[in-house]
């Protein structure tokens, strides 16, 4: 058996370490440059390089897509070393990355990531050290400079349209989009357009933008919001008549003018505020039951989605039909006109019966007056009242009612008899 002496230097101390080693030749070359000083390098190749590492490699934070990721190499207590670096997905090298800083791409994005030195130096095998791997996070969410906004008539039925914006930092993707009436979600409008319902009529709709960026977190921002136009049909201008108010013409109604464009509309006629079966065109044809009569017309439009309105035309007067001729002469029909008022010396007395109704009772065009006390006219009282005086006093006061029509004799009739108090 040959011993194989060794001798080491311990730099620190300058104490000489001898070491007597079985199994080799006495000859054999002494590594001081290897880790392991006791053995022959592998094959006879270069020694390993020794390192004494005062602090290990460390990667800064958590590492995120698109955001620098910056790694400290460690220390070790040996001069004249050069240090390498290598950045490690996993136990794959990344090429290039070969810095102390790295910007893991979208790829790398829940990867394990390692930062490895290599120290060494002429002469020895370099010897390397690995920091702690770290996970690689989401990158920070695009930046929105300009905010999204939204365009179009807000109105019901409408089609509002939202732009995304601008966005940078990373620039996104892609985009989804959401509408919120009143800040609550409206169920199923995720498009960049969204037509307007009847539920959004006076209500504030907005839009939300959603930008996505591949390993990278999102943010979304509202737009403007509007403020939709109340869905009830309004006329503006009711609808007219035109034509003749005469039997036999035809009148034709307008459609007015409505706050909104009505998709379909409909007529109804009628008289004296009453429907008139059958008439609901646009047109009429007067009848002689409608003389006497006021003729207007109903139009009511309506729209999808809206709340229907109605408009009534201005009345149409249509003329009476004319009396039926006669000729005959006046002649007082029923019981005797009665007087009315206090029988009492400065009151007044009246006819119970008004000038109209004496001269239908009569027949005729118009009448007269002629009051009396006793059997006796009383001067000047030819009105349709009297006011009693002292001389009426205990007397009876009648008033005669004369029926005047052209072409024929005068007829009367005294009224009944009322006696002045004393």
């Amino acid at each position: 058996m040959h011993l194989r002496t060794i001798t080491h230097a311990i730099a620190t101390t300058g104490v000489a370490l001898v070491l007597a080693v079985a199994g080799a030749p006495a000859n054999a070359a002494v590594c001081h440059t290897c880790e392991d000083p006791t053995l022959p390098p592998p094959g006879g190749g270069e020694p390993q390089c020794t390192v004494t590492w005062t602090s290990d490699p460390v990667i800064g934070g958590t590492p995120r897509v698109g955001a620098p990721s910056t790694a400290t190499p460690g220390s070790w207590s040996e001069t004249g070393m050069t240090a390498t670096y290598q950045w490690f997905s996993g136990n794959v090298a990344i090429s290039g990355a070969t810095s102390t800083t790295y910007i893991p791409s979208p790829d790398k994005l829940g990867q394990s990531l390692r930062f490895r030195v290599r120290v060494g130096k002429s002469g020895c095998t370099p010897r390397t050290n690995d920091s702690e791997a770290r996970t690689v996070a989401l990158g920070d969410a695009p930046t929105n400079t300009s905010p999204p906004v939204v365009t179009g008539t807000p109105e019901v039925g409408a089609v509002l349209t939202l732009a995304s914006g601008t966005w940078t930092n990373p620039n996104p993707t892609g985009y989804t989009y959401r509408w919120l009436r009143n800040g609550v979600a409206i169920t199923g409008a995720i498009g960049s357009t969204y037509t307007l319902t009847a539920a959004d009529a006076n209500q504030k709709v907005r839009g939300v933008v959603t930008a996505v960026a591949t390993g990278h977190q999102s943010a979304e921002r509202q737009s403007n919001e509007v403020t939709v136009a109340d869905n009830h049909l309004t006329a503006t201008s009711a609808p007219t008549i035109s034509g003749s108010a005469s039997v036999g013409s035809t009148l034709t109604a307008s459609n007015g003018t409505w706050n909104f464009a009505p998709a379909s509309l409909t007529h109804q006629w009628l008289r004296d505020g009453t429907p008139i079966d059958g008439a609901t065109t646009s047109s009429y044809a007067v009848t002689t039951a409608d003389q006497g009569h006021a003729l207007t017309v109903e139009a009511t439009a309506t729209r999808p989605e809206y709340v229907a309105g109605s408009a009534v035309s201005a009345p149409l007067a249509i003329a009476a039909a004319p009396a039926p001729v006669t000729d005959t002469p006046p002649r007082w029909s029923g019981a005797k006109p009665a007087l009315k008022g206090k029988a009492r010396v400065g009151k007044v007395l009246r006819l119970r019966l008004t000038k109209a109704q004496l001269v239908e009772r009569f027949g005729a065009t118009t009448v007269k007056y002629q009051w009396f006390r006793g059997a006796k006219k009383i001067r000047k009282a030819t009105k349709a009242s009297y006011r009693l005086t002292r001389a009426d006093r205990g007397k009876k006061i009648r008033a005669k009612v004369i029926g005047l029509k052209a072409g024929h004799p005068r007829a009367s009739v005294m009224s009944k008899a009322l006696r002045v108090r004393a």
